[in-house]
């Protein structure tokens, strides 16, 4: 579950009003250069100096926003500016005509780059939003990553912990994923199942499929949610070649999460929601496959999964990928849990399958002995 993290530079971020404020520009430019001399000493394997230069990067930006917090704090005293309000443009006028140069690269350069409707139009929002960024959660949550490295546990999760808290600040929104991901990695390593269940939750907090904001399947009865359409599709003894005919997911974020809470509610005993986890995270893996079939052979019609399987793995990204992720992991937990969902027929096929298919040469004979142990496939 431990995911690769990828880190997105500042600099594309603020390609905007660079002329603006180029000081500014600079500033913020200047932790993130520091970050990324860290995640290069990170990858080389040099962690004391990883953790120095991170350290160094959460106290350059700090400095760089509390200072430019400050200055606006300060230009706001003259009562000249107090008569302005707090109307940014109005504030920026007047800052304008007392040639305070300082305070007007700041507040226009962050009004160009967030629109002043992002700060209410008050400068005193600019301000709260100022001191509230001078947080570096993508610096956090390498100084974990390396704390984990040398085994420190629980710091590592303390640093986890605070990158989370912190992940309104992050630049790249979508990176909570990563630190949702790591917090998981170190729950389980740590046998915190409650911690492990809550990070994996989050990260399928805004899965549609998952939370059945997806909305009904054409044809669905009564107007059923994706998952209960999916569930009474499985009930009436639909075939798994039919399943994955009729049903795509394309959440490919939520792969591993999918993975670990199938894990999860399999050792708990969960058999409701192992089924739901397996088989959207099987769909999920299968979907993803699926496109890149489809992209690279556009005469391609499905014929059922055994004949997929035959194509897809013909592309050794598509094998290798398939290997570096958890989709036969899946596969195998969907199997397990619709045996316990009393879907004997439904798991026989999915193990035939898996042993015929799976590049995975344990989840394979995994398969075959279950095969074995119902007395062939079902």
């Amino acid at each position: 579950m431990n995911r690769k993290l990828v880190f997105f530079p500042l600099v594309a971020a603020l390609s905007f009003s660079l002329s603006a404020a180029p000081g500014i520009a600079t500033g913020e430019q200047a932790s993130w250069r520091i970050l990324e001399r860290a995640m290069v000493a990170f990858d080389s394997g040099k962690y004391g100096a990883a953790l120095a230069l991170a350290e160094q990067a959460r106290e350059q930006k700090r400095i760089n926003y509390e200072g430019y917090a400050q200055t606006l704090t300060r230009a706001m005293i003259p009562q000249e500016v107090q008569r302005a309000g707090d109307d940014i443009p109005a504030v920026i006028a007047v800052l304008e005509s007392r040639q305070d140069r300082e305070a007007l690269r700041i507040i226009t350069f962050y009004a160009e780059a967030k629109g002043v409707g992002f700060f209410d139009r008050r400068v005193t929002g600019m301000i709260d939003f100022l001191r509230q960024s001078s947080v570096f959660p993508e610096a956090d949550l390498l100084i974990g990553r390396v704390y984990r490295h040398e085994g420190e546990l629980d710091l590592a999760k303390q640093y986890c912990l605070r990158a989370w808290e912190q992940s309104f600040a992050l630049d790249v929104p979508d990176q909570k994923y990563d630190i949702l991901y790591q917090l998981a990695d170190l729950a389980e390593i740590t046998g915190d199942e409650e911690l492990l269940e809550q990070s994996l939750l989050l990260v399928l907090a805004e899965d549609p499929y998952f939370n059945d904001a997806a909305g009904a399947v054409e044809g669905a009865e009564g107007g059923a949610s994706f998952y209960d359409s999916l569930r009474n599709a499985l009930g009436r003894n639909y075939s798994v070649d039919r399943i994955f005919e009729m049903y795509r997911v394309d959440s490919y974020r939520s792969l591993e999460a999918y993975a670990g809470l199938s894990r999860l509610y399999r050792d708990r005993g969960d058999n409701g929601r192992f089924l739901k986890t397996a088989i959207l995270g099987s769909l999920s893996a299968f979907t993803r496959m699926y496109e890149v079939l489809t992209a690279r052979n556009v005469d391609y019609s499905y014929r059922g999964v055994g004949d997929f399987f035959t194509r897809a793995l013909r592309y050794r990204d598509v094998t290798d990928w398939s290997l570096e992720h958890p989709v036969w992991g899946c596969f195998n937990y969907l199997s397990e849990a619709a045996e316990r969902n009393s879907l004997g027929g439904f798991a026989g096929e999915i193990d035939a399958l898996l042993e015929a298919f799976s590049p995975d040469r344990a989840v394979g004979d995994t398969a075959r002995v279950r095969a074995e142990s119902r007395g062939g496939v079902m």
